[in-house]
């Protein structure tokens, strides 16, 4: 005859045993998830690697920075010098309806506002005035939100506006020029866009990637363009002088087909700021750079 199993103890009649494999079970199931998790990053996985700078409490002082830029660009044939002025600042957005709301509510997120303004001479009796916004989302700055962008000059007005929706961007353009008139299409929703690269390319650790860019939306007219693959590189590091200063700095090359773009990226300064740049809006150097509440009376 088989011997008598032995009789239980109180810890395993108490519940007391069950209760401590259980947490110990947990525990296990906690670690591998954490170990998980580095590992994914240590592949590489969350490319192209984001340096955290939209977090940085910096954001949260409730001032916009302020970069100026003596900047060039071509009208109507001829170049033009003229200051360009970058903002960036935090604010909420509410992605439902697109706005900037008044009060948080449910489904609002942070966003990064960035805005160009290019006040431009056109070598003639008047000037033309553009004015480009876009919205990041605060938590992985390669994903645009929405964007508009206003051309003024005395021939007429130039409107395009892009906002996420489920499943990609949706755009409607108003032009004045024969051909474009009215229109309105969607653009897939990995889209990069071009306008967004002076701000994203900031917030990216150094290396090499590709997307699907959409050319500068930036213009007096509103052609419906489409995206192409693109080539985004970190090329090395080298020393910039800019009428604000030296700074040590990463050099980006944007190529997309026949185009290429180039930003250099401060390394050794607060926030890592936008110090020159050669694109398809112009290209500039870095005049000055503040953070001011410049839409406060001081």
């Amino acid at each position: 005859m088989a011997d008598d199993p032995p009789p239980l103890t109180d810890d395993q009649t108490s519940g007391r045993m069950f209760v401590r494999w259980n947490a110990v079970t947990l525990l296990i199931g906690v670690v591998v998830l954490l170990l998980g998790g580095l590992a994914l990053r240590a592949r590489g996985d969350d490319a192209p690697g984001l340096l955290g700078l939209t977090l940085d409490p910096a954001w949260d002082d409730g001032r916009a920075e302020v970069a100026r830029y003596a900047a060039r660009r071509a009208v109507y044939g001829r170049e033009q010098a003229y200051t360009l002025v970058r903002l960036a600042v935090k604010e909420p957005f509410d992605p439902a309806r697109a706005v900037k709301p008044d009060a948080p509510g449910p489904g609002h997120v942070d966003a990064i506002k960035v805005g160009a303004v290019h006040a431009v001479p056109t070598g003639r009796a008047y000037e033309h005035r553009q004015t480009l916004f876009l919205r990041v989302d605060r938590r992985d700055p390669r994903r645009a939100l929405d964007l508009s962008m206003g051309s003024q000059e005395w021939c007429g007005n130039t409107f395009v506006r892009l906002v996420r929706r489920p499943g990609g961007l949706a755009r409607q353009a108003h032009s004045y020029w024969e051909g474009e008139g009215d229109w309105s299409d969607e653009l897939p929703a990995g889209v990069w866009l071009e306008d967004q690269l002076p701000f994203t390319l900031r917030t990216l650790a150094p290396r090499a990637l590709e997307v699907d860019l959409l050319p500068t939306t930036l213009g007096l007219r509103a052609a419906p363009t489409r995206p192409a693959r693109a080539r985004v590189e970190a090329e090395g590091e080298e020393q910039v002088t800019t009428p604000a200063g030296e700074f040590r700095c990463v050099r980006w090359v944007v190529r997309a087909g026949e185009r290429v773009a180039r930003y250099w990226v401060a390394t050794d300064a607060p926030l890592r700021p936008l110090v020159r740049f050669e694109d398809a809006t112009g290209q500039g150097a870095l005049l000055s750079l503040e953070r001011a509440a410049y839409w406060a009376e001081e």
